[in-house]
């Protein structure tokens, strides 16, 4: 990766945050079917997972990815609730 110039974990905190919004809210059908639970796979998350990666072109670790999908996805649970 450093070869191609990409730093693992480049992008993080609210960079990040603003990807995953981006990507859930350009996927609503596959940010409903994880939101109800529907997605017992859990295929259409990593999908979601894979379209956040491209997003950010690799410049953060799949562990902050996914926390961070994690994170905006119980807001958007309270937020519906």
């Amino acid at each position: 990766m450093k070869e191609a110039g990409v730093v693992p974990g480049g992008v993080t905190g609210d960079l990040l945050a603003e990807a995953v919004r981006k990507v859930l809210d350009a996927n609503r059908e596959e940010t409903a079917l994880v939101l109800s639970g529907a997605d017992p796979s859990g295929k259409k998350r990593k999908f979601i997972q894979g379209l956040v990666m491209r997003e950010i072109r690799g410049q953060a670790s799949v562990g902050d990815v996914s926390a961070v999908i994690d994170e905006v996805l119980r807001q958007m649970r309270d937020i519906d609730e």
